[in-house]
């Protein structure tokens, strides 16, 4: 529900999520002399209650000056029963360390305070401070029992405090520009890492596990941009956008202390091309380019991670309009760019191939 007045604007609003869900995992393996099991599944059950109240209040302070807040209460509650069986046999097994029963319930009060300006009718400048909160959950699939760093069953949840200022506006006809900064501290970080378990590891010769924990609190920061310009293409039209950013952070108490966040480059830059060319009244040429990357950053939360691998994509797309008919024939990784998703010392996750394909789209 929304209202508004001269200086004043509203919202509030409620929202509950409910959601029972039935899941497994299959782990097969060769049956053998020693041990002929063909493996085990194990069956979990997740129940997941969230309810939420919010709202916000602006207030126009001046023509030009406006301050607005807003509030969030928010209630979650999840339980987990999970067992593990014999493939073979449908027998439970791997003791009592495979039988899973946890719950955890949380609440939190995250807020916003914005403060804007409007440097011209046209160019808003602000600063904003706020918190956010992600629920913690449950780990199903457990360790090796020689793991060097087990599978917690279950994690605990994550809070944040941001800082941001920026400025963004349209200086001139058809153009938009933003530029942002921002710092968060984070309070017991949800990060994934893994039981320390692999193939050439002696200690403990399997596969690695791979886990949420709670990795100890944290900083992240960053700096972002972007521009775009619409523009005249004889009787046709286009619009460029370009935007990049530098971020990073790095993990301050507990056992990663030190370390830089996973999963976050240091550089990302896009540029984005469309162009639309009208041929008879109905009918237009329609075309996209999209140039996008990424550079250095850490693929895990480890003193010894590997860094992630720096990639550059382009994705092309030319098609037709035919009223509220759309045909077109798209490229994602035209070059057939090839990169690492993710290294391990036995595994390894390579990007996508060049996929090709046509698209039909109707609008109603």
């Amino acid at each position: 529900m929304t209202g508004a007045s001269d200086r004043l604007t509203w919202l509030v609003g409620a929202e509950m999520l409910l959601l029972d869900s039935d899941f497994s995992v299959t782990t097969t393996r060769t049956p053998t002399l020693a041990n002929p099991s063909p493996g085990n599944i194990a069956p979990a059950r997740l129940h997941f209650e969230s309810y939420a109240a919010y709202g916000s209040l602006g207030f126009d302070i001046t023509d030009s000056l406006n301050l607005t807040g807003e509030l969030r209460y928010t209630r979650d509650s999840r339980s987990i029963s999970a067992r593990l069986y014999d493939l073979a046999t449908g027998l439970p097994t791997g003791g009592s360390s495979r039988i899973i029963d946890d719950n955890i319930s949380a609440d939190n009060l995250s807020y916003n305070a914005t403060l804007s300006y409007k440097l011209t009718p046209n160019i808003l400048a602000y600063g904003k401070v706020g918190s956010s909160y992600r629920a913690g959950g449950f780990n199903t699939r457990l360790s090796d029992p020689r793991a060097p760093s087990p599978v917690q069953v279950l994690f605990g949840n994550e809070s944040s405090t941001s800082y941001e200022v920026g400025i963004k506006g349209s200086p001139v006809r058809r153009g938009y520009f933003a530029i942002a900064g921002y710092y968060t501290e984070l309070k017991d970080l949800i990060a994934q890492v893994d039981d320390g378990c692999a193939l050439t590891n002696a200690a403990c010769p399997v596969a690695a596990v791979a886990y949420l924990t709670n990795a100890g609190n944290a900083k992240s920061w960053g700096i972002e941009a972007e521009y775009s310009h619409g523009f005249d293409l004889g009787e046709g039209d286009g619009r460029l956008a370009l935007s990049g950013s530098r971020q990073g952070g790095k993990v301050k108490t507990g056992r990663y202390d030190g370390l830089d966040l996973a999963q976050v480059p240091d550089w990302l830059a896009s540029a984005n091309l469309n162009l639309r060319y009208p041929v008879t009244g109905d009918v237009a040429l329609t075309s996209n380019v999209l140039v996008s990357g990424q550079w250095g950053g850490k693929q895990e939360l480890t003193a010894t991670s590997v860094d992630l691998d720096n990639y550059v994509l382009v994705n092309l797309r030319i098609g037709v309009d035919f009223g509220k008919v759309n045909v077109s024939a798209f490229a994602n990784n035209l070059f057939d760019k090839l990169y690492y998703v993710a290294q391990a010392p036995t595994i390894n996750r390579y990007s996508q191939p060049r996929v090709i394909g046509v698209e039909g789209r109707i609008s109603f």
